[in-house]
């Protein structure tokens, strides 16, 4: 950064910064001088400019206070006080005003930012703008479009990279920690807008992200040709975590512009995450809504505009005219009952962390809104994962059923498998799809385990086949018989049992993992490991017992303590240990029968094979 000295009066002339993939480029401060907080007198008097009907700018004063020095960043805060007609019509500054550029002698002093609750309302501090032009000197890390790569199964290692254009060392001096000094001071930031969603789902949103949240709107994908010559200083901004058919976001106050479309806005963070790929979108003020605790803009988020590069203690800057990658989700949703069918589809942030967390509420909210209501109910779920770094789409399919709440129960084991996946440590998958096909209805499809007969009183042999007899009962329907042809292990002997029951309960657990034999090392085993998981409407049939070593042939046996449930699973269908029948009923119940398993006599064929 460049600041010049005129004569005893400063004057910023020119930044430069540092941008990945592009080089060294020009970022102007747009017409205003700087006025710097070394000048500041209490009792100067200044204007700001924001936003409160549309996207027209208005002003309001403001009286310079004093200046609180910080021990981080921001390094001081100004205390003003704002007055003037459209403050009486607002009550004070409001949360949304975060951005709001504040003008001394024409020369820009900052950004407002906070503020208190509960309090004289027309009191507020400004992050200097000394601080905001720090944000844009940090590297950006933009996703790339690109697909992914396939993944590798051979591992090796790699030199250490060197320096390179998206990875730099930012050219400033001194602490550069990201959580502001500011102590408990609230941010002016508007409430989380939240469109599309149901409302338990907004609200575990809001608790998420740590705003409140209220209803929003949205106008769509953004036109072409939209660019920051939309966007002056005191325009409203948004910034989107998910949009389309699903809007999650917030509405803020853009500070300065310069002519390469770079701008600065919030004057505080927005979730404080750094360096950022989130869009930014038009916004459009419809009122102030007074309150007690602080006044808030609402309003809507318009088309996308730009990408949001960083979001730093001190506020938050990105460029606008270049939009950012995303993650696709979609949720084709039917109610069995009333014959509706909908397609929800929307977009969300990048960051895998974050997106972890806010896709599957959104489906959750999504489902909930569609549906319309809470409760009881049976449902079928059908997820699809698909981008690059996948050989080929990963999908699965269950069945759910709950007494109390259904939407909540069928979306807990996508939330798992989408934090497993896109979280992955071996592979990214860029970019990301995933896509959803739900079909619900109130009945209980619920199919229970009601009886297991088996020929009583007889010793089997090792290899012996059972025929095991399973009374299946549909909810209020008739029962049906089903006949499973099981085979005795080969190596099984002493006593044993043979259980029925509903796939997932007392499914056996990945012992190799958990006791340290095996590790998952790669995408592909964690996806078989994924597609061994049991399913609720399977009916699983097994014969469990003790395995022992044949004495005759003591190096046969496998160790069986250091396979994966999948390698499992394989073998025990193969020999008819195990059979899985997949049905169309969310499956109750567990049943066991015992059995006794003799030792083959000495000279007879173990029928092993």
């Amino acid at each position: 950064m460049g600041v010049f000295l005129r004569r005893g009066a400063f004057c910023l002339l020119s930044l430069f910064l540092f941008v990945s993939a592009a080089g060294a480029e020009e970022f102007l401060l747009p017409k205003e001088d700087l006025f710097p907080v070394s000048r500041l007198v209490r009792g100067m008097k200044g204007v700001a400019r924001t936003a409160v009907r549309g996207r027209q700018v208005e002003t309001f004063d403001v009286e310079i206070l004093g200046v609180l020095p910080q021990t981080g960043h921001p390094r001081n805060l100004v205390l003003i006080r704002a007055s003037g007609p459209l403050i009486e019509r607002t009550g004070g500054i409001a949360a949304g005003m975060s951005g709001s550029p504040v003008y001394v002698k024409g020369r820009l002093v900052g950004a407002i930012g906070y503020g208190w609750g509960f309090s004289d309302h027309r009191l507020g501090l400004v992050t200097p703008a000394e601080d905001l032009l720090r944000i844009p000197r940090w590297p950006d890390r933009t996703p790339a479009f690109s697909p992914a790569p396939v993944a590798s199964s051979d591992v090796s290692p790699s030199p250490s990279p060197g320096p390179s254009s998206g990875d730099r060392t930012p050219p400033v001096s001194g602490d550069q920690g990201d959580g502001p000094a500011s102590g408990d001071l609230p941010e002016l930031a508007a409430p989380l807008l939240v469109q599309g969603l149901g409302d338990r789902s907004a609200a575990e949103l809001g608790a998420l992200l740590g705003r409140p949240w209220v209803a929003g709107g949205a106008s769509g994908a953004a036109p072409p040709g939209l660019s920051g010559k939309t966007f002056e200083p005191g325009s409203p901004v948004g910034v989107l975590l998910a949009w389309g058919d699903v809007t999650v976001g917030s509405i803020g106050t853009v500070t300065a512009v310069d002519r390469n479309g770079r701008f600065l806005a919030f004057g505080h963070p927005f979730l404080n995450r750094g360096a950022v790929s989130f869009p930014v979108s038009a916004a459009e003020i419809l009122d102030v809504v007074p309150s007690l605790e602080s006044p808030f803009k609402i309003g809507n988020l318009g088309p996308l505009a730009g990408t949001l590069n960083q979001d730093r203690a001190e506020g938050i800057s990105g460029r606008f005219g270049v939009l950012p990658p995303a993650s696709e989700y979609s949720l084709r949703f039917e109610d069995v009952d009333t014959k509706r069918k909908e397609l929800r589809r929307f977009q969300v942030v990048p960051d895998p962390f974050l997106r972890g967390k806010i896709a599957p509420l959104a489906m959750a909210g999504c489902l909930e809104d569609l549906w319309g209501r809470r409760g009881q109910g049976t449902g079928k779920v059908e997820i699809r994962f698909e981008g690059g770094g996948l050989a080929r789409p990963w999908s699965r399919t269950n069945l759910f059923f709950s007494q109390t709440d259904l939407a909540t129960e069928m979306l807990k084991e996508f939330a798992l498998i989408h934090e497993a996946l896109p979280l992955n440590p071996f592979q990214e998958i860029r970019p990301l799809g995933v896509h959803l096909r739900v079909e619900v209805t109130e009945s209980p499809r619920v199919l229970t385990i009601e009886r297991i007969e088996m020929p009583e009183d007889r010793t089997y042999s090792p290899g012996e086949k059972v025929a095991v007899t399973v009374t299946l009962r549909p909810w209020r329907k008739p029962p049906q018989k089903r006949v499973f042809q099981m085979r005795i292990p080969p190596k099984m002997r002493g006593r044993g049992e043979v259980v029925v029951r509903g796939g997932g309960i007392a499914e056996p657990e990945q012992e190799s993992l958990q006791e340290g034999w095996r590790s998952i090392d790669s995408l592909a085993a964690l996806l078989k490991e994924l597609d061994a998981k049991e399913a609720n409407q399977e009916i699983v049939v097994e014969i469990r017992g003790d395995l022992r070593k044949d004495p005759r042939d003591p190096g046969k046996e496998k160790d069986t303590g250091s396979k994966l449930l999948s390698e499992i699973k394989e073998e025990r269908l193969k020999e008819g240990s195990l059979k899985v029948l997949r049905t169309n009923y969310y499956v109750e119940g567990l049943l066991r029968k015992s059995l006794k398993v003799q030792a083959p006599k000495v000279g007879e064929e173990d029928d092993s094979d």
